[in-house]
């Protein structure tokens, strides 16, 4: 749980902490770094991060391939201009996303962030 008053720089060095743990622990990357009441730092508060959650569950947004149990929040980010202002601030958990334009069924286009170890990218 976020303690009061935590800065967005505390926050990440709090859940950058809890993911190397994990990994140190040999979970396979399979437990969760953030929670709903406890949301990456790359979001302004928690409701914002439970509103994007409630709507990744509906538009079943595809898992993160390399940290399965956390949620793929980064597929939405705004953009490389947007990633590097939270990796500026300190706020950028996952800092190696890059972008890619896809292409749905429907022909429409979106900007995604993905992980460099996403297999599924250009499919």
């Amino acid at each position: 749980m976020k303690p009061r008053n935590e800065t967005h720089q505390q926050r990440l060095d709090r859940l950058s902490s809890r993911a190397a743990e994990v990994l140190a622990l040999g979970m396979e990357k399979r437990v969760p770094i953030t929670h709903p009441n406890d949301p990456p730092p790359c979001f302004e508060s928690r409701k914002q991060y439970r509103d994007w959650l409630e709507m990744s569950y509906s538009a079943r947004v595809p898992d993160r391939p390399d940290f399965k149990a956390e949620p793929n929040y980064c597929r939405d980010c705004l953009g490389p201009k947007a990633k590097w202002e939270m990796v500026s601030a300190g706020r950028c958990l996952f800092p190696d996303t890059a972008f890619k334009v896809m292409t749905d069924a429907e022909g429409d286009q979106e900007l995604v962030g993905y992980t460099q170890k996403d297999d599924r990218v250009g499919e």
